[in-house]
């Protein structure tokens, strides 16, 4: 399999960007998780929450069921924003 180590955000980014169709991106508003081992490669790859343009709920104890359940030493949480506005 692919190994990615995540050093900085834009490795971060990256990794996602490639996962994530481009199409998504503009048109349905989700949230993710990448699993980290102890050296900050990535073991896991999650999208478990989407929703329509205007939003999406995550739930903070999926979040950490997830994490616990493939051992992940650490997380980064992604979501975007398809409507274009930030707050």
């Amino acid at each position: 399999g692919e190994t990615v180590k995540i050093g900085r955000s834009m490795d971060a980014y990256d990794f996602i960007k490639a996962k994530v169709p481009n199409e998504n991106l503009t048109t349905q508003e989700f949230f993710g998780i990448l699993l980290l081992n102890r050296g900050n490669t990535v073991t896991g790859f999650s999208v478990p929450f989407s929703g329509g343009k205007a939003g999406v709920v995550a739930d903070p104890a999926m979040i950490f069921e997830i994490a616990l359940i493939h051992h992940a030493a650490a997380i980064i949480v992604f979501h975007n924003h398809p409507s274009g506005q930030l707050r």
